[in-house]
C-alpha cells in the first residue's frame, strides 16, 4: 500500500470517527459540539410527537442523567429518580450510553478497502457488556457511604454499527419504585476490553442517561398544567410590582409625543366610504362579533413568565370561545339539547332569571410541552384541552 493511500486511511478514519450515525439514528457529537445527547433526544422526541401526534408510551417522559461517581478501576454512575411522581405509572426504561467514542463503522470504511484486516476488524464477535443495578438507601445511623442492594444485572452483546447503546431496563426500574428506592448506582463492565478509565469511555457531552416513559394519572385532573409548570403565581408577582410615579407617567408620554411628532397625519380610508357602506359594515362586524365562535388567542410563555423553564414550545395558538347563544340560535352554534330548551324559556320569559346558553369550547386538542424541572432534568408532558378546536353553546 503506498504513501498516498495510507493518508487516505488515516482521513477516512478520523472522519468516520468524527461524525457516526448509530443503528439509533443519533449523531455522534463532535468535540464542538455544545448540546448533549440527552438534550438533543428529548428535543427530537418532542417534535416527533408534533408530527405523529402521540408517544411511544403514555404522556410522560422523564430523563435522568448519570452522575459519574468516584471508584477506583470502575465505571460507576449514579441516578437520582427522586423527581418521579406517584402520579405516574411507569410504562418503559430505557438506559442509554456511549459505548466508545472512537468506533469505527463499516460503511465508511470497509466498503472503500475491503482487506481481510478490514473484515477480520468488523466481524469478529464484540465482548459482552454488563450493567449492574444497585439500590442506595441510609439507615437511621449517620453513615459516611450508603448501603448498596442489588436490583439486578443486564447483559448483553452491543451493536456492531454505531456508538450508542440503548437497554431496557424497565423490569430493574420497576423494582426500585416498589421498594421505595430512588437513588441507583449502576456499573458498567467491559470485561476484558481496554477500558480503564471513565473518561475514555465516555466525553463531558456524551454522559450516560436514562429515559423513562410513564403514564401520568394526574394529568387527568383540572388544573394539571400549573401544578407542573407554574413555579410562582404571575398575579401576586404583578401586585408586589411598584406602580409607575407622576413623574414617570409624564415621562412616559412625553416620550410617546415624541415618537409621533413630525409624523404627518395621513387621510382616514373611512372617508372615502358612504354611510349606507358604513351601516352595513358596522351591522356584519357586530354580528360576527355576538355569534358563538371560536376566537384567536396566542399564549406566549415568556408573557407569563414561564419561558425560564419551558423549552418548546416558545408559544402556542390556544384560542378561546366567546359570543352570544341567545333566540334562536343557529345551527352553526352547534347548541346542545338542554341549550335549545333553556334559550327557548328564556326567551318566553314564563320563569324569570334564566340566562342564556353559554359559548364554551366544544372540542380541544392536547398540547406537548418540553421543559426543565428544578432538579434541571428535562421533561416532556402532554397535556390535554390546551387549544379549542371548535365552540358551542351549552
Amino acid at each position: 500500500m503506498t504513501s498516498s493511500h495510507l493518508s487516505l486511511l488515516t482521513l477516512i478514519c478520523v472522519l468516520a470517527s468524527a461524525s457516526v450515525t448509530g443503528d439509533t439514528g443519533f449523531l455522534q457529537l463532535s468535540s464542538d459540539f455544545d448540546e448533549d445527547m440527552l438534550s438533543r433526544h428529548m428535543y427530537r422526541l418532542y417534535e416527533k410527537y408534533n408530527r405523529e401526534k402521540r408517544l411511544k408510551e403514555g404522556n410522560t417522559v422523564r430523563s435522568f442523567r448519570a452522575i459519574q461517581d468516584s471508584a477506583d478501576h470502575r465505571i460507576v454512575y449514579r441516578l437520582n429518580l427522586t423527581t418521579l411522581q406517584e402520579s405516574e405509572v411507569i410504562l418503559s426504561a430505557t438506559f442509554h450510553f456511549l459505548l466508545d467514542k472512537h468506533t469505527l463503522t463499516r460503511p465508511w470504511f470497509c466498503k472503500r478497502f475491503k482487506s481481510p484486516t478490514c473484515h477480520s476488524a468488523f466481524t469478529q464477535p464484540s465482548p459482552p457488556i454488563s450493567l449492574m443495578f444497585r439500590s442506595l438507601s441510609f439507615g437511621s445511623e449517620v453513615r459516611s457511604e450508603p448501603v448498596e442492594s442489588s436490583l439486578g444485572n443486564v447483559t448483553f452483546y452491543p451493536h456492531r454499527k454505531g456508538v450508542w447503546q440503548m437497554k431496557d431496563v424497565t423490569k430493574l426500574i420497576k423494582e426500585a419504585q416498589a421498594r421505595g428506592q430512588f437513588l441507583l448506582s449502576l456499573e458498567l463492565d467491559f470485561g476484558q476490553q481496554p477500558h480503564k478509565k471513565q473518561g475514555d469511555v465516555f466525553s463531558a457531552v456524551s454522559m450516560p442517561y436514562l429515559l423513562l416513559y410513564a403514564n401520568d394519572q394526574a394529568l387527568a385532573e383540572p388544573n394539571s398544567v400549573a401544578a407542573s409548570l407554574q413555579r410562582y403565581d404571575p398575579i401576586s408577582t404583578l401586585k408586589e410590582s411598584p406602580t409607575l410615579s407622576l413623574g414617570d407617567r409624564q415621562k412616559n408620554e412625553r416620550s410617546n409625543r415624541g415618537k409621533h411628532k413630525g409624523r404627518v397625519p395621513s387621510q382616514s380610508s373611512v372617508l372615502s366610504f358612504d354611510e349606507q357602506t358604513m351601516r352595513k359594515a358596522r351591522r356584519r362586524q357586530w354580528g360576527q362579533n355576538r355569534r358563538c365562535s371560536r376566537r384567536n388567542l396566542r399564549v406566549d410563555f415568556a408573557d407569563i413568565g414561564w419561558n425560564e423553564w419551558v423549552i418548546a414550545p416558545e408559544s402556542f395558538d390556544a384560542y378561546y370561545c366567546a359570543g352570544a347563544c341567545g333566540f334562536p340560535m343557529p345551527q352553526a352554534a352547534r347548541p346542545s339539547n338542554h341549550a335549545t330548551i333553556q334559550s327557548i324559556v328564556r326567551a318566553v320569559g314564563i320563569i324569570p332569571g334564566i340566562p342564556e346558553p353559554c359559548c364554551v369550547p366544544e372540542n380541544m386538542s392536547p398540547l406537548a410541552v418540553l421543559f426543565q424541572e428544578e432538579s434541571r432534568n428535562l421533561v416532556l408532558k402532554v397535556y390535554p384541552n390546551m387549544s379549542v378546536q371548535s365552540c358551542s353553546c351549552r
